[in-house]
Order: structure tokens, then sequence, then C-alpha cells
């Protein structure tokens, strides 16, 4: 089981405004990027 580091980003609107930019940027790192539910 591949057991690879995963970052959360908050769909609240500053963040969510910029999860393009945030997705590429941890995905780089070698992140799994997730979002939360609704906010």
């Amino acid at each position: 089981m591949n057991k690879g580091k995963v970052i959360g980003i908050p769909q609240a609107l500053g963040y969510y405004y910029f999860y393009p930019l945030w997705k590429t940027f941890f995905t780089q790192l070698g992140f799994t990027v997730k979002t939360s539910g609704m906010t």
C-alpha cells in the first residue's frame, strides 16, 4: 500500500479561488491534494 503524503485544501473563498495554483504546487512536491466539504 502506498502511504503518500496527503494535504487538504478548504473550499473557503480565498483558498479555493487559488486551488489550481495550490494543487500544482503541492502535486509537484509529491503530495496528493484533497478538498474539504463545502464551507
